[in-house]
């Protein structure tokens, strides 16, 4: 007569089981996973948390896709992995593969920047502009402009410009001496892996709408001072 027993099972607990029954135990896999943030931009960092990823071999072996686009590692350890956001990248899902398992992660919503206002709209060089919009990125990233991966900027006029504040829905900037009337960009830099998974493609950037800014030529009174008809 068949008996009832428990049988712990690593990585999947205790079963009960009937005696002369064959079991098969499976690995474990890892637990619900967490994408964050569900919304970001190309060339931003989204982190998987879990747990099961296990140790990081090589770049053949553990990769990660954001639709569709190999993503570029920045960390993987047991619990957590970090990737940067693809220049090519869409809204699609996360996925984790080591070896040939492939694990979902969620699914991404990858939007672009755009401005909405620029103030003033009329500014004399050496001034400060600020640039209102959505979709900047937390931060303009590595002060080091030969950083491999990149540093979000502004263009005015064809000219660059590099940000005193810079939050996702305001950057704050001051316009050079240099700078002439033309349009203002935001650019944000995105590193890829090359073909191989390895580090890094050429930096490539997200390039958001276009708004104009007038540069108005300052005016100088010389002499200051002096007595009256000079």
């Amino acid at each position: 007569m068949n008996q009832m027993m428990n049988v712990f099972v690593t990585g999947v607990g205790t079963l009960t089981l009937w005696v002369g029954l064959t079991v098969a135990a499976f690995a474990a896999t890892p637990s619900a996973l967490e994408l964050h943030p569900a919304t970001a931009v190309p060339g931003a960092t989204v982190s998987i948390g879990g747990k099961g990823f296990g140790a990081f071999k090589s770049v053949q072996v553990n990769r990660v896709t954001v639709g569709g686009f190999p993503a570029l590692i920045q960390r993987w350890e047991s619990d957590l992995i970090e990737v940067k956001v693809p220049f090519q990248a869409r809204s699609g899902p996360v996925e984790i593969m080591v070896g040939k398992k492939k694990m979902a992660a969620g699914t991404l919503t990858v939007v672009q920047p755009t401005i909405t206002a620029i103030t003033p709209a009329e500014i004399e060089p050496g001034h400060s502009v600020q640039i209102a919009g959505a979709h900047f990125g937390v931060t303009a990233g590595s002060r080091d402009p030969n950083t491999m991966f990149g540093v979000n900027d502004v263009m005015i006029g064809g000219v660059l410009v590099r940000p005193r504040r810079w939050k996702d829905d305001l950057i704050e900037v001051e316009v050079p001496a240099n700078a002439v009337s033309g349009d203002v960009m935001v650019r944000l830099a995105s590193s890829d892996p090359l073909p191989d998974g390895s580090c890094c493609a050429p930096v490539q950037h997200t390039v958001s709408n276009t708004v104009p800014l007038k540069l108005i030529p300052s005016i100088r009174v010389d002499p200051v001072s002096g007595p009256v008809g000079t």
